[in-house]
């Protein structure tokens, strides 16, 4: 089954680094990636922040395809469970949530394995803005 996404959000949550929020939107044949790096006075402090960037990619059309019917389908995305967190592993947390015309999905992960479906996904994303390696 293919899905048709409008937003699909990415939030990296790590254990021992900045957290970043990507959000890939698309508007007609309009697509913008737009990622935002928090910088944390203190690791896993959220009321330290320091400062935000905010950075804004274009996409083709084909990138949005790419995304939205090969990265999150072949991750089995849409039957994945809402909650996959192991609090008792050290890691990042990762939530990616996606937004349909026939509704939205949200799945919160713990440092998925290299290499996997979901990985890649979230990988996908941060990539866009220069990111080589996730926990």
């Amino acid at each position: 089954m293919i899905h048709l996404v409008y937003i699909t959000v990415f939030t990296w949550l790590p254990s021992f680094d900045n957290p970043i929020v990507v959000a890939i939107t698309r508007e007609n044949k309009s697509v913008i990636a737009v990622g935002k790096f928090v910088y944390l006075g203190m690791s896993e402090d959220y009321s330290s922040i320091l400062n935000m960037q905010v950075d804004t990619v274009n996409l083709e059309w084909k990138d949005w395809l790419d995304f939205t019917r090969i990265q999150l389908d072949a991750a089995l995305f849409w039957y994945l469970p809402e909650n996959s967190i192991d609090l008792k592993t050290d890691g990042a947390g990762w939530l990616i949530e996606a937004v349909t015309p026939k509704g939205s999905k949200k799945v919160y992960l713990h440092s998925p394995r290299k290499n996997s479906s979901m990985y890649n996904a979230g990988l996908y994303l941060t990539s866009l803005f220069g990111f080589e390696e996730l926990y």
